[in-house]
């Protein structure tokens, strides 16, 4: 890997030097060279926006993000990369009668994630909305093992209950603050 790393020291060294051409160049050669990291370090990344009236809620993704079906299960609305990884959607649905946000997320099958040492929710301030929150880091059993961190967050807003999951892989820590800008884009309407 010596030479790719020569090649974008180079290019970095013209673009220091704010020519068009070199950053025409160096995004060129990171492409051709297929360097993603160099690509989501110094290319800014735009957004789309989805707003839904009827569920009640607003919020941008990625912009080469498509919405689609959820792989994983039935969901309100559903966007992620390709492969279903990194991934984000939402389910809306009306506040059960006597139900309190501290059980919220009391249904997690601690067996769908059978490589995570205990499954406990917090309180969180999520955009405003008193929340609950849990990370989990977990294991596929399949081949290729599958290294996961799924977030979920459920709060109630308008008499509606809105529970959102996130799910990237743990050893892939450029899109975290992709993510984390989704989620503080998040807005209720």
């Amino acid at each position: 890997m010596h030479w790719l790393s020569t090649v974008l020291r180079f290019t970095r060294n013209i673009v220091n030097a704010k020519s068009v051409l070199g950053l025409f160049l160096s995004i060129s050669i990171a492409t051709a060279i297929g360097a993603q990291e160099f690509l989501s370090e110094y290319v800014e990344v735009t957004t789309r926006k989805h707003s839904d009236d009827s569920l009640g809620f607003s919020v941008e993704y990625p912009y080469e993000w498509e919405p689609s079906r959820n792989p994983i299960a039935d969901s309100d609305f559903y966007v992620g990369a390709p492969y279903a990884m990194p991934s984000f959607w939402v389910d809306v649905e009306p506040v059960p009668v006597d139900f309190e946000l501290s059980n919220s997320l009391g249904g997690i099958d601690e067996q769908e994630f059978p490589s995570h040492k205990g499954i406990e929710p917090y309180a969180i301030d999520f955009n405003g909305h008193e929340a609950m929150c849990v990370e989990i880091n977990w294991e596929t059993a399949d081949a290729g093992r599958h290294y996961i961190e799924t977030k979920l967050i459920s709060f109630f807003a308008d008499e509606r209950w809105f529970r959102l999951t996130v799910v990237q892989s743990y050893r892939d820590t450029r899109w975290r603050p992709r993510l984390q800008a989704l989620l503080d884009s998040f807005t209720v309407l």
